[in-house]
């Protein structure tokens, strides 16, 4: 979970004038020899389970992590593999896997829905972190496949403000 979030926060830190370019590449190898495998490994080896049997949250937060070691640095390999992954991927963090059915009216229900909103709610915030990225790089993963992201933003919204939403098991 706190991999996307220290190399965000490196990416911040790379225009702070007491960081000499030394101590970003420093920062970077660590991120990219210590944080990128764990992450990588897990996407593709899921601690030896079948790729759809552990929570989509797993998954969206090493996705999270790949693309935003990718983006600090600097390497579109690292940053193509997590929207490849987001698109195709084997895990229950591919969006077709994540909002796995669409109800009437265009709601997106996720994996996480019926567990706890817990879980839910960071199902929405780790897809909205990873599009978020994606955006500000120019690839627009809210719209993809016809705004599903946004249809599982619109889904878990109505249930938490009290309307009633269809629920498939």
């Amino acid at each position: 979970l706190y991999g996307y979030q220290f190399a965000c926060a490196g990416d911040i830190m790379r225009s702070y004038s007491g960081w000499v370019p030394a101590d970003v590449t420093k920062y970077q190898n660590w991120m990219r020899n210590v944080w990128y495998p764990l992450a990588h490994q897990f996407l593709y080896w899921h601690d030896g389970t079948c790729s759809t049997y552990i929570w989509a949250n797993w998954d969206l937060c090493s996705m999270d992590s790949v693309m935003a070691i990718g983006i600090l640095c600097d390497d579109t390999n690292i940053y193509n593999e997590a929207l490849t992954y987001f698109k195709t991927g084997v895990g229950n963090g591919n969006i077709e896997q994540n909002v796995y059915f669409m109800h009437p009216g265009y709601l997106g229900q996720g994996q996480q829905e019926g567990r706890d909103q817990g879980h839910s709610g960071l199902e929405v915030s780790l897809v909205g972190v990873f599009c978020s990225m994606a955006y500000n790089h120019g690839d627009d993963m809210f719209a993809y496949e016809n705004n599903r992201v946004l249809s599982l933003c619109e889904y878990f919204a109505k249930y938490n403000i009290g309307q009633d939403v269809p629920f498939l098991f």
